[in-house]
């Protein structure tokens, strides 16, 4: 379990399984529910805990099955088997199933597992998978329509995991922590997306899309922007929080084009793909709202 989520660990920061680096966010917090600040991905150690329990539910409730009739007959002989039974002359695989009994009953007993009066792996993996504290950007992530990438990017910079030059800095990498855009100054979150000359450049051309009067915010007051928007209009909510993911994404890929090319597109022509990367995942009338404003 461990090997194979080591490759899904590698693959998610690498798109490859055998390289392997700097992970920006542990794994334990990406298996987080959504709301949780994660993205909800299968934490194998506890699921498979909770399919091992599986077996251990035949075992007590005698399941029609020919192994279930076998282990009660050799080994557990008619006894109190679930709270006396300790043979050191079982197998390694029933050894790990009943060392299940502690799960079960460190979350209620089975009633707190059952489906319709059946075990459910998924209502025991829900009890003991990871948890966490709701964020208070969760919105912007569960209820975001945007492409998968630039929300990823979006939740990588909420959390200040990007790999700016001021973090860089920090891993005391030698470089030069000013701005690639502006020459300006230090390359921080803030800075990058919304304090430099280009990324204000390119907000203004996108809130003029969506008919906000200004554009001069952090990105925590952008969380809070998405906030107001989702409790007085669904629609603008949603243009928002997509226009707030694909431009700090577009941002993001301009930013590495500009230190590892030395080149980058006007604000305008990025401001245009913001859009059509909007539009193409908007229905019919959202679309044509926003090409509209775009267009004047």
């Amino acid at each position: 379990m461990k090997e194979i989520e080591t490759k899904f660990r590698v693959y998610l920061w690498t798109g490859a399984t055998e390289n392997n680096k700097k992970a920006l966010v542990s794994w334990r917090q990406v298996c987080l529910p959504k709301v949780s600040g994660g993205w909800n991905i299968l934490s194998l150690t506890e699921w498979n805990k909770a399919a091992v329990t599986r077996s251990l539910w035949d075992l007590a409730h005698k399941a029609d099955s020919l192994w279930v009739r076998w282990v009660h007959t050799y080994y557990f002989k008619k006894t109190d088997w679930w709270d006396n039974f300790h043979s050191k002359s079982c197998s390694w695989t029933l050894k790990k199933i009943l060392n299940c009994r502690k799960l079960v009953e460190d979350n209620g007993g089975w009633l707190t597992v059952q489906k319709n009066g059946k075990f459910s792996i998924q209502k025991l993996y829900n009890n003991i998978r990871p948890q966490g504290e709701k964020v208070e950007w969760r919105r912007v992530i569960c209820n975001n329509k945007a492409t998968p990438k630039s929300i990823f990017i979006l939740w990588l910079a909420i959390q200040d995991r990007l790999a700016t030059k001021e973090r860089l800095v920090k891993w005391h990498i030698n470089i030069d922590p000013i701005c690639a855009q502006c020459k300006k100054e230090v390359e921080s979150i803030n800075h990058l997306f919304f304090d430099c000359e280009y990324s204000r450049d390119v907000w203004k051309l996108v809130m003029n899309n969506l008919n906000f009067s200004t554009c001069g915010f952090k990105l925590e007051e952008a969380m809070q922007v998405a906030d107001q928007c989702f409790a007085k209009d669904k629609t603008k909510a949603k243009l928002f929080t997509m226009c707030l993911s694909e431009t700090v994404y577009g941002i993001w890929l301009e930013r590495n084009s500009k230190v590892f090319s030395h080149n980058s597109r006007n604000a305008s022509m990025l401001h245009r793909e913001i859009v059509f990367r909007v539009a193409c995942r908007l229905d019919d009338k959202e679309r044509m709202m926003l090409i509209s404003r775009s267009a004047g």
